[in-house]
């Protein structure tokens, strides 16, 4: 079973240069049992203090479910890419970064029609090591998102 999303994130950052941010993100997945293999592109969209943004794709994803066949079914899920932002903060070295998604959720697919999202993930941001101090960017985001299935 193949399946679409679109989903929307609140995030707050816990730093001095950074209050708040919105994320818009949308994917596609593969699922197979409780293994669902997915990607999603993601928009950052920084607030406070100034309007910056931020692009990229997490292309490499999975989500673990513990109950796959229910209706209602908790998950855990890792996801990790590439980001570009506009941000001009000690915490990230330059503009090209990694990003690495983790967290918990929870899904309910429905036979007909859209099914619902609701994850609580951590959203890391940093250069790896690759340049500078590498402190990276840390936002813990609720995510909330509706999800249709695609029959063959």
């Amino acid at each position: 079973m193949t399946t679409a999303s679109a989903v929307l994130s609140i995030g707050n950052i816990q730093r001095r240069h950074l209050a708040s941010h919105v994320a818009i993100a949308s994917g596609a997945s593969h699922r197979v049992t409780r293994l669902e293999a997915y990607g999603e592109g993601t928009l950052l969209i920084y607030y406070r203090p100034d309007l910056e943004v931020g692009a990229g794709l997490a292309g490499l994803g999975g989500r673990y479910h513990l109950w796959p066949h229910r209706v209602w079914t908790p998950y855990v899920t890792v996801a990790a890419g590439l980001i570009w932002t506009s941000l001009n903060i000690p915490e990230l070295d330059r503009r090209a970064n990694f990003q690495l998604l983790y967290g918990v959720g929870l899904r309910v697919a429905r036979q007909h029609g859209p099914g619902w999202i609701v994850e609580l993930r951590n959203h890391h941001i940093s250069n790896a090591g690759t340049a500078g101090e590498n402190l990276g960017l840390n936002t813990i985001a609720v995510v909330a998102g509706v999800q249709w299935i695609l029959r063959r």
